[in-house]
């Protein structure tokens, strides 16, 4: 490949429109630019920008369900981010891999990276990445069926969502941890955690993330017999059906990837 100022200048912009497509779900024309831009950061010996093409075109296999091609790239990043001295980068990769390895039914692989990638975010007081890693590892517990050892970890990722002011997570964190409440018989702490869940999404608008902890709520205030608390989440879930049918047809932009953001640690 010969290299010109204008290749490099399109490389830049190759890698840009193809994070931008990854990220909103266009996944094979996001990896064809991707790849482009690869090939010069490559020739030009960039290492620092051929690292990150190559972890976003890892997550975009992850996104794509294409686990074990996701996996296969996870060492040429974790090298370069190792070289770059990159702690965070490596934490993430870590994690990514782990969700990989999840995906492939493989969990103690996954709980063995996202535990490395544990050890890295706390060490370098990487707050955001370790929520991420936390409550991937809670959901890993849960599905082996460690339920106190699940509602440990979600409670630790909800403080740091609290700490970090990240109230997308915050909300989400907050839920899981009333599932396993109810799953353990505690559905008087559960439905209080799940009133301010509710409250919290129908206030930002988001009618879909609502009906969870709405529908939650119903079954509990079935089995409690609390006709009057009932009627009310009866009538929001009916609200939140009617919203999200009325704004089917409007556009929405929707990123695919909601997790710690590649390239910008913390």
């Amino acid at each position: 490949m010969t290299i010109t100022r204008t290749t490099i200048q399109s490389s830049q912009e190759w890698f840009q429109s193809g994070v931008e497509r990854v990220l909103t779900g266009r996944i094979n024309l996001g990896l064809n630019y991707l790849d482009r831009a690869i090939a010069v950061f490559k020739e030009t010996g960039d290492l620092q920008k051929l690292t990150l093409a190559r972890h976003y075109k890892l997550l975009a296999y992850l996104l794509d369900s294409r686990a074990e091609e996701a996996e296969s790239l996870f060492v040429e990043v974790m090298a370069g981010y190792t070289r770059l001295e990159d702690a965070y980068g490596q934490g993430l990769a870590l994690a990514h891999l782990g969700e990989a390895l999840t995906r492939q039914d493989r969990l103690t692989g996954a709980i063995s990276h996202f535990n490395q990638a544990r050890v890295i975010a706390e060490t370098h007081n990487l707050l955001g990445l370790l929520a991420y890693v936390l409550q991937h590892l809670g959901q890993l517990h849960l599905e082996r069926d460690n339920m106190v050892q699940a509602l440990r970890l979600f409670e630790l990722a909800e403080a740091l969502a609290t700490r970090e002011s990240l109230g997308h997570l915050f909300s989400q964190f907050r839920f899981q941890r009333a599932e396993i409440l109810v799953r353990l018989g505690e559905s008087g702490t559960a439905f209080a955690l799940l009133e301010d869940v509710q409250t919290r999404l129908l206030s930002a608008g988001e009618f879909e993330e609502a009906l969870r902890p709405l529908s939650l709520l119903r079954t509990i205030y079935e089995e409690r017999d609390m006709g009057e608390d009932l009627e009310r989440i009866v009538a929001l879930l009916h609200s939140c059906g009617q919203k999200i049918i009325g704004t089917e047809g409007q556009q929405r932009s929707h990123r695919y990837y909601d997790g710690p953001p590649i390239g910008k640690g913390r």
